[in-house]
């Protein structure tokens, strides 16, 4: 993706970005708050004898399965940061990069961007002398390669008119197809801009831009498109394929736009939401749950746990080497 290198922000100007920040960390509690309300106003209406059956049917190698496929996403998506170190110079080892945006990225998906994508990244990228401003710009490069492969998925997806939202959503029957294909346009002027533009340096809007070869560029788009069919192949294989592998990665594309909307950290209550409007009407709403709650548990919790630990190793394997040092 496009390498920037922002200019410096007059102090007036940085005083109203961190207004607007503070503005939205209030939003984001508020919607927090909302979204455990309704969670637990809804959850009073469950039949969660009938989920608990439903997850108990769980059998060990379906779990195993869903646990590689989970695996198989995280390392594409520890790829991303790869790029980013091309771009920038810096000099990490491949398998430091990886892990740093895995243990982000486990972070993100529970905790929100500003402490997964940014706050850990930066932490751990600037204890191994990353400036904080090359560390943004990986960050950067990172989001719009996940994007770009999200255009590239849902474009797909959408534009082959292969999901029907419910009715109740009061959505056109057109709506997705139109934003499918326009978002295939948006990809094929990209790849195109790479192989006319590509490697040179120019400036848009104040900022110095740099697009990757076609090459490149078609390279982070596998492996983005890869990241986004792997996390619908988890909730497809959750679901014990009762539902279409199609209409499933649709659900978790809807939903990952949904939650970023709503700020909620995670998507809690969206995911849930998202699943029973679009998959309800061919499936128990029991078995739905069960799905989204084991989903969130081998794509979510467990990578969290794990990402934990291995924060937590990075700090004291750091702090003592600045301590021998």
């Amino acid at each position: 993706m496009m390498n920037s290198r922002p200019l410096a922000l007059h102090p007036a100007e940085m005083k109203r970005r961190i207004n607007w920040i503070l503005l939205g960390k209030w939003i984001t509690i508020g919607l927090v708050a909302g979204a455990a309300i309704m969670v637990v106003s809804y959850a009073r209406h469950v039949d969660w004898h009938a989920v608990f059956n439903a997850l108990r049917s769980y059998a060990a190698p379906q779990i195993a399965i869903a646990a590689a496929l989970t695996a198989a996403s995280f390392m594409l998506y520890s790829c991303f940061d790869l790029f980013g170190r091309h771009y920038i110079g810096h000099t990490l080892p491949s398998w430091r990069v990886m892990l740093i945006t895995s243990i982000s990225y486990a972070f993100n998906l529970t905790l929100g961007s500003i402490l997964g994508a940014a706050g850990i990244r930066l932490r751990l990228y600037q204890q191994q002398g990353v400036k904080a401003m090359d560390v943004a710009r990986i960050i950067a490069i990172s989001v719009a390669i996940n994007w770009l492969g999200y255009a590239a998925v849902a474009g797909v997806l959408f534009a082959a008119d292969k999901v029907r939202l419910p009715t109740a959503w009061d959505v056109a029957p057109t709506t997705l197809p139109l934003i499918g294909w326009a978002l295939i346009a948006t990809v094929a002027i990209y790849l195109v801009a790479t192989l006319v533009f590509g490697d040179r340096n120019f400036t848009l809007g104040g900022r110095r831009m740099c697009l990757p070869k076609a090459s490149t560029a078609l390279l982070e788009l596998v492996l983005a498109a890869g990241n986004w069919m792997l996390m619908g192949a988890v909730f497809y294989w959750l679901l014990q394929q009762r539902i279409s592998y199609p209409l499933t990665l649709a659900v978790v594309m809807v939903s990952s736009v949904a939650g970023i909307v709503s700020r909620i950290p995670g998507g809690i209550g969206v995911l849930e939401a998202v699943s029973i409007s679009i998959l309800a009407p061919q499936l128990t709403e029991a078995k739905v749950l069960a799905g989204v709650l084991a989903y969130r548990a081998i794509y979510y919790l467990s990578p969290l746990l794990l990402a934990t630990l291995g924060y937590l190793t990075l700090e004291t394997l750091d702090r003592r080497r600045e301590a021998s040092s």
